[in-house]
C-alpha cells in the first residue's frame, strides 16, 4: 500500500516516509501491516505499550470518559476522577510522596519538575539556585530546557547556542569507577558555584542515550548524599523506567534512598492517551503549597479527566505485582537468551533491568573499524525483515559515535515471544556480517 503524505520527515521518520510498511493493526505484543506480515514490537513506543496493543479495555475507557467528559476548568471546579486519581498515585508512589500533578508527555513533566526545584529555592530564599547539574549522554526530552539538562549530543545539536551551559557530570554505568563519577558531581557543582545550583537531574538507568546503561552499586546513594551536602534537590527522570518497565514501580526503589522528585511517562498510561506526572517529596510539596501558595505550573490537559481514567486502571493493574514480577523474569530469562544464542560479534555488553535491555551494536572494535557507520540502522532493517522491531540508537558521552539499542516488549511478554525475539536478533546478525 502506497499513501501520500504531507507529514514533515523528522527524528522519527527520518527515512522517506513512502518507503515504510504501512501498520493497520495491533494486538498484544504483535503488529501486521497492510501486506499482511507481521512484526513483535519491542520498541511499543519508546516502553509505553506496557499491556501491548489492541486492548479492548482501555480503549473503551478512553470512549467511555471522553463521552463524559474531556476536559474542564481546572481553576473553577473539581472533578471526582481527576481527585481518585491523585489518590491511587500516592499510593503507587514510593512512601512520601503524597502529592502529585499530571501533565501530557514527559518533556512536559521534565518542565515541570525542572520549575518546581526552581519555585522551591525560590521560596526557601535562595533564588541564585538556578543551574542544574545533568550527565553526558542523557536524555530529559524535547524542551530546550530538557536538552540543556540532558547530554544526548545529536539531539542537542540543531539548538546548541539556544541552551543554558549546564555542567554535566560524568555518564554512570556498571564497570566504570564509582569514586571518579561522584567526584564529577561535585566538581560539576562546585565548578558552577555550589549556591548558584538547584538540582541534579539523572536517569537512574540511561534509556535513549547509552541503551539500558545501569549505574553501580552506591552510586544512587552517593548522589543523595551529595545533594544533601549541597542543600540540592534530587530529579529522578523516570520517563521511560517508571510504571513497572524495570521490574517495579520505580527503578529508584532498589536503592534504599528516595529522590526529591520522580517523573513519570510513557508507561504511566500504557501508551493509550497522553499522560506524564511528577511526583514530589512530601517536603518538598509542602514548601510550594505552604501558606496558601501553589505552583505556578499549568497547561490545557493538566488533570485530564480521560488522562486520569486511563492512568486509574494501569495502576490497578500493575497493583499486585503480577505484571512486574514477569517483567523481571522474562527479562532475566531474554538477556540470557541473546547471550548466550546471539553473535557476540554483532551484538555484546546486554544488560538492563526488567524489560528494558539493552546492547551495544558491533561492539567488537576490529569489525566496527572495517564497516561503515550507521550500523544500527542497518541491524535494525535486518531484524525487521525477519519480523522483530526494536529501538535503535547511537551515541555515547561527548560523541555521536557508537551504535546501540533498546528492547521494550510488553511486560506481558511470554516466553514464545522471547524466543522470537532471540531468534530475529540472530537471524539479522547473520544478514549484516555476510
Amino acid at each position: 500500500m502506497t499513501l501520500p503524505t504531507h507529514i514533515l520527515r523528522s527524528r522519527g521518520m527520518r527515512e522517506s516516509t513512502p518507503n515504510r510498511p504501512v501498520i493497520v493493526s495491533g494486538k498484544g505484543a504483535w503488529i501486521t501491516d497492510s501486506a499482511g506480515q507481521r512484526y513483535l514490537d519491542a520498541a511499543c513506543g519508546s516502553g509505553s505499550l506496557i499491556f501491548g496493543h489492541g486492548d479492548l479495555a482501555l480503549s473503551n475507557i478512553v470512549a467511555d470518559q471522553g463521552a463524559h467528559l474531556t476536559i474542564f476548568p481546572s481553576g473553577a471546579f473539581r472533578v471526582e476522577i481527576a481527585e481518585r486519581y491523585a489518590a491511587a498515585l500516592a499510593e503507587f508512589a514510593p512512601a512520601g510522596f503524597s502529592q502529585s500533578i499530571i501533565a501530557s508527555s514527559g518533556s512536559d513533566a521534565v518542565e515541570a519538575a525542572l520549575k518546581a526545584c526552581l519555585q522551591y529555592h525560590s521560596q526557601m530564599g535562595a533564588a541564585s539556585r538556578t543551574v542544574f547539574i545533568g550527565r553526558d549522554a542523557s536524555y530529559h526530552g524535547n524542551t530546550l530546557a530538557g536538552l540543556a539538562a540532558g547530554g544526548f549530543v545529536s539531539r542537542r545539536a540543531p539548538y546548541a547556542r539556544s541552551l543554558p551551559e549546564w555542567p554535566k557530570a560524568e555518564v554512570a554505568r556498571e564497570g566504570g569507577d564509582l569514586a571518579s563519577m561522584l567526584e564529577s558531581v561535585e566538581r560539576a557543582i562546585k565548578d558552577a558555584g555550589p549556591t548558584t545550583v538547584a538540582g541534579v537531574i539523572i536517569e537512574p538507568i540511561v534509556g535513549a542515550a547509552l541503551s539500558a546503561a545501569v549505574p553501580p552499586s552506591g552510586y544512587v546513594e552517593g548522589l543523595r548524599t551529595i545533594c544533601d551536602a549541597y542543600g540540592l534537590l534530587l530529579i529522578a527522570d523516570e520517563v521511560m523506567t517508571g510504571f513497572g518497565r524495570t521490574g517495579s514501580a520505580f527503578a529508584c526503589s532498589r536503592w534504599a534512598i528516595s529522590p526529591d522528585i520522580i517523573i513519570a511517562g510513557k508507561a504511566i498510561s500504557a501508551g493509550y492517551y497522553p499522560l506524564s506526572a511528577i511526583l514530589i517529596r512530601d517536603a518538598v510539596a509542602d514548601q510550594l503549597t505552604g501558606a496558601g501558595g501553589y505552583f505556578e505550573n499549568g497547561q490545557t490537559h493538566c488533570w485530564n479527566p480521560v488522562a486520569a481514567a486511563i492512568g486509574l486502571e494501569v495502576t490497578r493493574r500493575l497493583a499486585d505485582g503480577q505484571l512486574m514480577a514477569n517483567c523481571q523474569t522474562m527479562g532475566d530469562y531474554l538477556r540470557g537468551q541473546i547471550t548466550a544464542h546471539v553473535s557476540p560479534d554483532i551484538v555484546g555488553n546486554v544488560r538492563g533491568e526488567g524489560l528494558m535491555i539493552g546492547f551495544d551494536i558491533m561492539h567488537d572494535a576490529p569489525a566496527r573499524a572495517e564497516r561503515d557507520t550507521g550500523v544500527a540502522q542497518r541491524f535494525h532493517r535486518a531484524a525487521l525483515n525477519h519480523g522483530l522491531l526494536f529501538y535503535p540508537s547511537h551515541g555515547g558521552p561527548g560523541t555521536t559515535q557508537g551504535d546501540h539499542a533498546l528492547l521494550l516488549p510488553p511486560l506481558t511478554l511470554t516466553a514464545a515471544e522471547a524466543d522470537w525475539i532471540v531468534a530475529c536478533l540472530a537471524h539479522a546478525a547473520q544478514d549484516v556480517m555476510a
